[in-house]
């Protein structure tokens, strides 16, 4: 029988009697049970949930250069546990090792500015309409964090909101992803150990319903959420009915706009990479290519000779560049997708199939796929995939152009790989995404904010100096002094 896991409660380990289990699989080889972990009912996510309220008034009361000591030491313990925690997610969620080892390093360098942000918790001083008065506002911890988590970035995704509330003087309940718990597990078990107080950081696993009681549990005062938009705006109602923010990371459908390229190998490059990496099941995935409609047989040849060149596989292999898909029913779902968009006029160049034969068969592996002449009407060009599709758009005009980029409901990010100075200051002021990128892809860096806008995002954005806002509650002081 596979090992049973437990949830993480006032810094110990707590198996509840009684407890119903699932299971997390290796998504390149479902014969490989990583462990069986505890769906925790309402009763668990309420004992968790008190743990963080009363953890409250110590964390939050002590001085925020004492806290960033604390987290400076249980980062440093992450650091050590890097390698291990980087394997571990490759074998839990499936992406090439190289990826989960540039993960780990994002995330400790975005730990490591969160961590100087509790040293930067300014607050302002103001002139008073009176004599002999000071007016000044100070930030003050908002209380215990639900942070519900995904499965495609196992560490990075809970540190994002572990560090930036722990910094604020917040304690947390994490809920991972019920497909990836033991990455989170493994790595809440570090943190605690490495020195943080009883209750500062709580660990329940589970499914949706586990996920519906924290968000509803009365001692919560903030949310921080990634995942699809749907399960955003659930979540977006029920905290709005207590009167509890919401910092929500949704869904994408990012277009890449290529007019006038300065190097067309090396957009293409950027694209594939951006498209592809992490089996395009990331939100900043590149989804769609708009291109001139006179370029876009060159583009599309460009495109295929680079993806071509992919490797799909176990990402435990060096030289795999593409994993499999999360899980079975996912992608049946990705390739359901494709059969629609092909039944709606898109061309498959290439792609398009589940692979199979040889280790193929014991994981949930699909061909890197690319798709031509798609129009904006088309549900593949509208719809967050997440899978290794990429859209080929022609249009006629940079305006039509700007026009299909915005024609959706997500706003996450984009991209223009343009020489011309003029259509990319158009394209920056014309686009409505939270995140734009000239010439290169949707890679983003440590210490700026990170988030989009329309169905992508809600609240500050993540990571950057924006993320405390969320984070804090302004308490205004005045003071007289005669």
């Amino acid at each position: 029988m596979s090992e049973t896991f437990f949830n993480i409660i006032d810094g110990q380990p707590v198996v509840p009697e009684g407890a119903t289990w699932f299971e997390s699989r290796n998504p390149a080889n479902a014969d490989d049970c990583l462990g069986r972990f505890v769906e925790s009912t309402p009763d668990i996510v309420a004992q968790a949930a008190e743990s963080a309220r009363r953890a409250a008034v110590g964390w939050g009361g002590t001085p925020a250069p004492s806290r960033a000591a604390v987290l400076s030491s249980v980062l440093a313990a992450v650091e050590k546990h890097a390698d291990e925690l980087a394997r571990l997610m490759t074998r839990e969620m499936g992406k090439p090792l190289r990826e989960s080892q540039g993960e780990m390093t994002k995330a400790l360098a975005e730990s490591r500015f969160m961590i100087g942000e509790a040293y930067r918790l300014n607050g302002e001083t103001v002139p008073s309409e009176r004599k002999q008065y000071w007016t000044q506002t100070i930030r003050v911890p908002i209380g215990p964090v639900a942070a519900i988590t995904p499965w495609n970035f196992p560490v990075i995704t809970p540190l994002r909101k572990i560090m930036p509330a722990l910094a604020t003087g917040n304690p947390v309940v994490l809920k991972p992803s019920e497909e990836t718990p033991l990455t989170a597990l493994h790595l809440v078990q570090i943190m605690n150990e490495a020195g943080l107080p009883p209750g500062v950081l709580n660990l329940v696993t589970g499914k949706g319903t586990t996920g519906a009681a924290l968000v509803a549990h009365p001692a919560i005062r903030a949310i921080t959420f990634t995942g699809s938009t749907t399960a955003g705006r659930a979540i977006a109602e029920i905290a709005g009915r207590n009167l509890v923010r919401v910092q929500a990371e949704m869904g994408g459908k990012n277009p890449a706009v290529l007019w006038e390229a300065p190097d067309l190998a090396d957009a293409v490059r950027q694209v594939v990479t951006a498209a592809f990496a992490c089996s395009g099941q990331r939100c900043t995935s590149i989804s769609r290519v708009i291109v001139p409609r006179a370029e876009a047989a060159v583009v599309a040849d460009a495109l295929k000779r680079e993806i071509e060149a992919l490797r799909p596989g176990n990402g435990m292999e060096p030289e795999t560049t593409v994993g499999p898909l999360i899980t079975a029913a996912h992608r049946e779902k990705v390739h359901a997708f494709l059969q629609r968009a092909i039944g709606d006029g898109a061309t498959l160049v290439m792609g398009g199939n589940l692979l199979s034969g040889g280790a193929f068969d014991r994981g949930h592996f699909y061909a890197p796929t690319l798709l031509a002449d798609v129009t904006g009407t088309m549900e593949i060009a509208r719809e967050e995939v997440f899978g290794p599709v990429l859209c080929l758009m022609p249009v006629d005009t940079f305006e039509a152009a700007l026009a299909l980029a915005n024609d959706v409901e997500y706003g996450l990010t984009a991209s223009i790989f343009t020489q011309r100075l003029d259509l990319a200051g158009r394209f920056v002021e014309g686009i409505h995404t939270g995140m734009v990128h000239v010439n290169h892809g949707t890679a983003i860096e440590s210490h700026l904010p990170f988030g989009g806008v329309k169905s992508s995002g809600l609240g500050p954005g993540s990571i950057g100096s924006t993320t405390k806002d969320f984070f804090t509650d302004t308490k205004t002081v005045y003071l007289k002094y005669a």
